[in-house]
């Protein structure tokens, strides 16, 4: 009766060391672009709020905004 090999003997044989460290580093490099367009997201998400509320949320003086 033939057995099967085992799931990890499987994946380990489809992806060489290199691979894995290569995607270890790719999942670093997204995390830290991840995080870098949210915080650029969340910079722009103040402004328009500042922006939309006439300078009330802000922390500053008003903005006039022509209607």
């Amino acid at each position: 009766m033939l057995r099967r090999p085992s799931r990890a003997a499987i994946l380990g044989a489809a992806m060489p060391d290199r691979y894995k460290y290569l995607a270890i580093i790719g999942f670093i490099v997204a995390a830290v672009l991840g995080s870098q367009l949210l915080f650029k997201f969340y910079e722009w998400n103040k402004l328009q709020n500042c922006a939309t509320s006439g300078g009330r949320n802000c922390g500053g003086r008003p903005i006039p905004l022509d209607r």
